[in-house]
């Protein structure tokens, strides 16, 4: 069955247990073929003195938050699954990696990051595959990613799905999946999703960054 989802332990194969093997194949499994991940442009964060800010905000740089407006094409492409071909669909460079251990909770695995997912959900499937592309543009190695995602889906951030219409912002991993498998299912199995980061700083010291994994 073939999604279109958009926004994304490597390492040597994993050895199942008899009993893991027997409920993976069970499963169905649900391809992620094509994928594409996208992003508004980068804002600066700079500190900037009151004249300084008086003189940008009168020239239409800023908005009346001190926010800088974004400039150049609203959108900028990331990962495209269809140009990452043989790396969506086999993982194999991924195998050259250390394994990693991380998962959004009840949703599953990030990795490998494929578009096949064995999951007895496909919306939650959908949900998955949209995070491992993700994960693919933030830290490409080797993948054909057009451009760096510079935000790296993690538990406990959040994701909305866009179209079917979802329930809103929800954490990465939450555990109540059957409110967010209702009514969701798409009768042409495409899949829209946007991805909200949380980020810290200290405004007097340090640019904006990306938290860490939170529990969902």
């Amino acid at each position: 069955m073939g999604h279109r989802t958009a926004c994304a332990y490597h390492g040597a194969p994993h050895r199942q247990s008899a009993r893991k093997a027997r409920l993976a194949r069970s499963l169905p499994t649900h391809r992620g073929h094509p994928t594409a991940l996208c992003h508004p442009p980068l804002l600066s964060s700079a500190l900037l003195s009151a004249a300084e800010k008086r003189r940008r905000f009168v020239a239409g740089e800023i908005d009346a938050a001190g926010q800088e407006r974004p400039r150049g094409p609203f959108f900028r492409v990331n990962y495209v699954s269809e140009l990452d071909a043989l790396g969506w669909r086999t993982g194999l460079l991924d195998l050259l990696r250390a394994p990693e251990a991380d998962c959004a909770c009840a949703w599953g695995r990030y990795v490998p990051r494929t578009g096949f997912v064995a999951h007895q959900s496909e919306v939650m499937a959908a949900h998955l595959q949209a995070l491992r592309g993700g994960r693919v543009a933030s830290s490409p190695f080797g993948r054909i990613v057009l451009s760096p995602y510079p935000f790296e889906p993690r538990t406990g951030h959040y994701i909305q799905r866009v179209s079917p219409a979802g329930p809103g912002c929800v954490r990465i991993g939450e555990p109540d999946v059957r409110g967010l498998e209702a009514g969701a299912l798409s009768p042409h199995g495409a899949y829209l999703f946007v991805h909200f980061g949380l980020f810290e700083e200290c405004r007097r010291c340090l640019e904006p960054r990306v938290v860490g994994p939170r529990g969902a």
